[in-house]
C-alpha cells in the first residue's frame, strides 16, 4: 500500500529590515518589547532571514544600483516589491527542497527495511514465532469466560443480599415466601 506524502508549505520569510521594522512598532508600554516578538517562531524567523538575506542581496533588493534612481518613486517601490517577492519565492523553494529531500531519503530506507524484513520473515518461516502459543491463548480464553460468567453473577448477588437484609430486618415478604 502506497503512503501518502504530505507536503509542507512555507510561508515567506520576512527581510531583516521588515522585522527590525515589526519590532519598532511601539507597545502599551515602550519599554517593553511585543510578546509575539520574543517567541520561538519570531527567534527562529530572525535566524533564517539573517541567513536567507544576505547584506548584498538586501542591498540589491532595496535599489543600491545607479540605474533605479532613473525612475520614479512609485516604480522603484514597485521594483523593489518585485525584487522582494522574487527572492522570498526563491527562499521558500530553497526550504522545501531542504526540508523534502532528507523525508524523501528516510522513506525509502523504511520501505526498504520493512520490505527486507518481510521478505526475512516468509524466508525463514519465522512467522510461527509471532504467533500466541496454545497454552497462552487457553489461559486467556478460560480467563475471558471467567470474567463473563462474574459479571453476569454480578446482578444475582445483589438480590440475594437484598433478601438476606430483609430476613435481618424480619419483614417478611407477600404471601410469606422469601
Amino acid at each position: 500500500m502506497q503512503k501518502k506524502s504530505t507536503d509542507i508549505v512555507f510561508a515567506p520569510i520576512p527581510t531583516p529590515t521588515e522585522i527590525n521594522t515589526w519590532e519598532a512598532v511601539p507597545f502599551k508600554d515602550p519599554s517593553k518589547l511585543h510578546p509575539c516578538m520574543m517567541s520561538k517562531t519570531t527567534s527562529h524567523m530572525k535566524y533564517l532571514a539573517k541567513n536567507l538575506y544576505p547584506e548584498k542581496l538586501l542591498n540589491e533588493i532595496e535599489g543600491s544600483s545607479p540605474s533605479i534612481h532613473m525612475y520614479k518613486e512609485q516604480l522603484q517601490e514597485e521594483i523593489k516589491n518585485v525584487k522582494r517577492n522574487v527572492v522570498r519565492c526563491f527562499n521558500v523553494l530553497k526550504m522545501n527542497v531542504c526540508d523534502t529531500v532528507p523525508r524523501c531519503i528516510l522513506h525509502f530506507f523504511v520501505s526498504q527495511l520493512v520490505d527486507d524484513l518481510d521478505r526475512a520473515l516468509e524466508k525463514e518461516n519465522l512467522v510461527e514465532f509471532l504467533k500466541e502459543r496454545k497454552d497462552i491463548r487457553d489461559k486467556r480464553t478460560l480467563c475471558r469466560n471467567q470474567s463473563l460468567a462474574l459479571k453476569n453473577a454480578l446482578p444475582r448477588t445483589q438480590d440475594v443480599l437484598d433478601k438476606l437484609l430483609r430476613i435481618n430486618q424480619g419483614s417478611p415478604q407477600k404471601d410469606g415466601k422469601m
